[in-house]
C-alpha cells in the first residue's frame, strides 16, 4: 500500500496508523468521510472532529471493529502525541496535570468541554455530550482510553478507575466490556467520566520513563507476544483454561497490561483463541480418527454443531470434508 503523506502533528495521526497497520483501505476510508489526506498544517483551525468521528464510525460499523476506540487508545500513549508533553509536563501533581489536560482540550475546541468535578473520595474527569451523533460511541471509547492514560502518568500502568460513566446505554458487547476492567459502569449518563481516588491526586506525574508501558509487568517473554500467546492457548485448550486472566497469570502480568500489548499488535484474546482452536481442530482432523463431537468437546466448543459452523466459516468446508481432503496417509 502506498503511504499517504500525513503531517504527524494532528489528531488523525493515530487513526491513520491504526487503519494502515491493519491493511485497510486507508485512502478510501479517509476520503469517504471527507477527512483530508494533505494540508494538515492547518488542521487545528479546521475543526476536524466531525470527519474524525465519522471515520471511527466507519471502522466500527463497516469493518466491524466493535471496540475500535479502545483499540485505538491502546495503540499509543497519550504522551506520544505531538505537543502533549509540553502541555502537561512540569506540574507538581496529577491534580494540576488533569486541570491542564482539560484546559488544553477546551482551548482547542470549546465543543469538547472537559472539566474536573469534586466527588466523595476524589474527583471525576468529565466530558460533556457532543453535538455529533455519528461515531459518538467509538469516540467515547477513545475518550475514556486517553483520560485513563493521563491518570496513568501518576498511577500504575495497569490502573483502572473504580467507576466509569458512559453516555451510551448498556449493555456492552463482550469485545467492548473487556476494556473496562472491573470498573463499575453507569450507563445513560449526561457525561462521560472516570473516577479518580483522592490518594492519586497528589502524586507527581512522570513522563521521561513512561513514554510506553512495559509489555509484560513481572514476566519476561523473548518471543513475539502473539506467537507466545497462541502457544500457551494451544496447551491450555484441553484444560479449559482459556480465559485472558488465565493466560495473564501464566505470563506473570496483569490482564489489562496484556490486553494493551495485544492491541498494539492489532490483535486480541478472542482473535488468538479462535486461531488456536482452528489450528487445533485442523490438526486433530488431519492426524486422528477421533469423532468430531469429541474434538469439539476437548477444544471447548459447546456443541458439535458449533464447531462445524465455526470451521466452515474459517475454511469454507465442513470438518468432514476437510478431513477427507487432508487426512494424512499412514496416520
Amino acid at each position: 500500500m502506498q503511504s499517504i503523506p500525513v503531517l504527524r502533528t494532528t489528531a488523525y495521526q493515530p487513526v491513520f496508523e491504526f487503519v494502515e497497520a491493519r491493511g485497510l483501505p486507508t485512502e478510501s476510508h479517509f476520503e469517504a468521510v471527507g477527512a483530508p489526506l494533505r494540508g494538515y498544517e492547518e488542521i487545528d483551525r479546521l475543526a476536524p472532529e466531525r470527519p474524525l468521528w465519522a471515520l471511527l464510525d466507519r471502522l466500527y460499523r463497516r469493518d466491524g471493529i466493535e471496540d475500535v476506540g479502545f483499540r485505538l487508545g491502546a495503540s499509543h500513549r497519550a504522551v506520544e502525541l505531538p505537543n502533549v508533553v509540553p502541555l502537561l509536563a512540569g506540574h507538581p501533581s496529577l491534580y494540576r496535570t488533569l486541570g491542564a489536560f482539560c484546559d488544553a482540550l477546551d482551548s482547542h475546541n470549546s465543543s469538547w468541554d472537559y472539566w474536573l468535578e469534586e466527588r466523595p473520595g476524589g474527583l471525576r474527569v468529565c466530558r460533556r455530550r457532543s453535538v455529533f451523533a455519528v461515531g459518538a460511541w467509538a469516540m467515547e471509547q477513545y475518550a475514556v482510553s486517553y483520560m485513563v492514560d493521563v491518570v496513568r502518568l501518576a498511577a500504575p500502568l495497569d490502573w483502572w478507575p473504580p467507576e466509569v460513566w458512559l453516555q451510551r446505554e448498556g449493555p456492552l458487547l463482550p469485545a467492548e466490556r473487556q476494556w473496562l476492567g472491573e470498573a463499575r459502569l453507569h450507563f445513560g449518563s449526561p457525561v462521560t467520566a472516570i473516577a479518580i481516588p483522592r490518594s492519586l491526586l497528589a502524586r507527581r506525574p512522570h513522563f521521561s520513563d513512561r513514554q510506553r508501558p512495559p509489555e509484560f509487568g513481572a514476566g519476561t517473554i523473548s518471543q513475539d507476544i502473539a506467537a507466545t500467546y497462541r502457544e500457551i492457548l494451544q496447551t491450555q485448550l484441553l484444560e479449559r483454561r482459556t480465559r485472558l486472566t488465565h493466560i495473564a497469570r501464566d505470563l506473570g502480568v496483569q490482564p489489562r497490561t496484556l490486553q494493551r500489548a495485544l492491541a498494539r499488535r492489532g490483535t486480541s484474546h478472542r482473535t488468538l483463541l479462535e486461531k488456536a482452536r482452528r489450528e487445533g481442530v485442523s490438526a486433530r482432523l488431519e492426524d486422528t480418527d477421533e469423532p468430531i463431537a469429541e474434538i469439539a468437546r476437548d477444544l471447548g466448543f459447546s456443541h458439535y454443531q458449533t464447531l462445524s459452523q465455526s470451521f466452515k466459516r474459517w475454511t469454507g468446508v465442513s470438518p468432514s470434508a476437510y478431513r477427507r481432503a487432508n487426512r494424512r496417509r499412514g496416520s
